[in-house]
């Protein structure tokens, strides 16, 4: 299944940046009696709206610089979220940026589906998409059938890519993304695509570096004057994610938040678990039974953030309102994506194997500043590459300890990995006399621990 997801226009592509109405011509009569219609409407409706509504832009990564290709040898996957609006979205059409190598090869058999999302992979099909009469070179449109499909505000959905056979032979290359982020305005989009095997299960979803490049138009739908709908609760967080709690800014370096700025992003500032970063120490949870209800319980890993307001730009320092680190615990054998031969390269091409019970996880540290144009807190990722940020590391180094394997511990090191690294870098780690292995690092993202490779003596 293919999956897309893109928030603007790219004017660098030349990609228009009009608008389609769904208006029709009327005479004046047929004015009078709309009119007439709309006031009965009205009175027998309790005031609700009625009327065509015109389609935009509301997803778009067309303006990002191009990356690999995708095409029909695999199924792909491409997740978007939805903005906060009381009535929610009408999503109209999606549009996908292709090169065919064969124009007059054979079209492929295949279908484009929305899906809900469920555990950050693709859930339920929702609804199937309309092709157009064949895949050209350029952009090409597919289209909600009956005027559109309605989603939810605040929720994540996936354009999946259905491959049947025959797969066709026009050679039909899809445009991705290697940027993060979304054109400016958009929805959204996920930084990375789903991928599988066609004829694989759908349970066997890994992920791919890469995003793809897709609009999403539609519109927002118009709220009810009377009762006017209420914006659904944003997804309940998996149950391997950890989000601990906030540590504040270093002294002095932000002004006091206003009545109205705790609230709203992440809640009350103020309330500061234990378990957060109040001296600057955060837990990290190195299982799922070391979480409860997405809070570190009894976590056996820490990461230490004393130095982290180093890493905030000097403008946005007297903004800071704290910082706040999420932990996923996830399974080797469902990021086979990470690993060659279920091994750890570093960038001398050399093999390290994974220590027995290593985990793995994902680390985040994400930095909560007032934004005084938008008049909200908004937030940033440290330490890993994020849309906006000129560096995508640490301007200081923070220690991140994990419990030590139960043998080889004397060969045992901590390897870490950045979302668009392509190789691991293995940190010069060492042991506490709690019986964890420690290291300084200034990437922090994705996390293991690997056993260096025997000397040949040793081998011997």
């Amino acid at each position: 299944m293919f999956a897309y997801t893109t928030p603007c226009a790219g004017a660098a592509r030349g990609r228009p940046g009009g608008t389609v109405s769904n208006g029709w011509p009327m005479g004046v009569l047929g004015l009078i009696v709309l009119v007439g219609l709309i006031g009965l409407g009205a009175l027998l409706l309790g005031g609700a709206t009625a009327g065509a509504q015109t389609s935009t832009t509301l997803a778009s990564n067309f303006g990002k610089a191009d990356g690999k290709t995708f095409g029909f040898g695999h199924e792909y996957g491409q997740s978007f979220t939805t903005r906060s609006h009381a009535a929610g979205y009408k999503l109209t059409a999606l549009k996908l940026d292709v090169n065919v190598g064969k124009p007059n090869g054979n079209q492929p058999n295949y279908r484009i589906e929305l899906w809900s999302m469920k555990n950050s992979f693709p859930g339920s099909q929702l609804k199937i998409l309309t092709n157009p009469s064949e895949i050209t070179s350029g952009e090409n449109t597919w289209t909600f059938p009956d005027g559109g499909y309605d989603v939810k505000a605040d929720t994540t959905y996936v354009v999946l890519w259905d491959v049947q056979d025959p797969v066709g032979s026009i050679n039909a290359a899809f445009a991705t993304t290697a940027k993060n982020g979304e054109d400016s305005g958009s929805w959204a989009i996920g930084d990375t695509a789903f991928k599988k095997g066609k004829s694989d299960p759908i349970s066997s979803w890994s992920t791919d570096t890469d995003a793809l490049q897709i609009q999403i138009l539609g519109y927002a739908k118009t709220t009810p004057t009377v009762a006017p709908a209420q914006a659904p609760p944003p997804p309940p967080d998996p149950p391997n994610l950890a989000r601990g709690g906030i540590q504040p800014p270093s002294s002095g370096s932000a002004p006091a938040a206003a009545a109205s700025d705790r609230v709203g992003l992440l809640g009350a500032l103020n309330s500061r678990s234990e378990l957060g970063g109040r001296r600057g120490i955060h837990r990290v949870p190195v299982e799922i039974r070391e979480i409860r209800s997405n809070q570190p319980s009894g976590a056996s890993g820490s990461l230490d953030l004393t130095a982290i307001s180093a890493s905030v730009s000097e403008e946005l320092r007297r903004y800071s309102r704290g910082f706040y680190v999420t932990v996923m615990v996830e399974r080797v054998g469902g990021h086979r994506h990470l690993f060659r031969s279920g091994a750890v390269l570093d960038g001398d091409g050399r093999s390290h194997e994974l220590a027995q019970r290593a985990p793995l996880l994902k680390v985040r540290i994400w930095h909560v500043y007032y934004h005084s144009g938008r008049g909200m807190n908004t937030i940033e990722l440290l330490g890993e590459v994020f849309g906006g940020r000129a560096g995508d590391r640490l301007a200081r180094p923070a220690e991140v300890c994990l419990p030590a394997p139960a043998s080889d511990v004397e060969r045992a090191q901590i390897a870490v990995r950045g979302r668009l690294d392509r190789h691991w870098t293995i940190l010069d780690s060492y042991l506490t006399f709690d019986g964890r292995i420690c290291a300084e690092t200034v990437r922090v993202s994705w996390f293991t621990i690997v056993l260096e490779p025997e000397s040949e003596e040793a081998a011997a």
